[in-house]
């Protein structure tokens, strides 16, 4: 999947499996794609090795939240997200407001 956060276009692994789901990016040393979860309103950064950017949006994109230089070993939520996508730390600004989903 594609998404744009504002003038950058990312490429998104979606992890859809509970392998992908419940792996996402721990025992990683550094992070090279954006993760999406799909139907996901919390995460966690147990067993991360980095910080991490969290975006929480709505099913239309919207961001409702994001958590810059996310650090290992707590839990994040925003009980209204559908989508949360996980990102290399210092990727996305906080005055960010909106993920377009684009088609391939």
């Amino acid at each position: 999947m594609k998404i744009k956060i504002e003038k950058q276009i990312y490429n998104v692994k979606i992890c859809k499996t509970f392998k992908d789901r419940f792996l996402g990016l721990m025992f990683q040393k550094e992070v090279l794609m954006a993760y999406g979860f799909p139907y996901c309103h919390s995460v966690h950064t147990f067993f991360m090795k980095i910080p991490i950017d969290l975006v929480f949006c709505d099913q239309n994109g919207k961001v409702l939240n994001i958590v810059s230089k996310a650090k290992p070993w707590h839990i994040f939520s925003c009980p209204k997200a559908y989508y949360t996508f996980e990102f290399p730390e210092g990727t996305v600004s906080k005055k960010c407001s909106k993920v377009l989903f684009l088609k391939e």
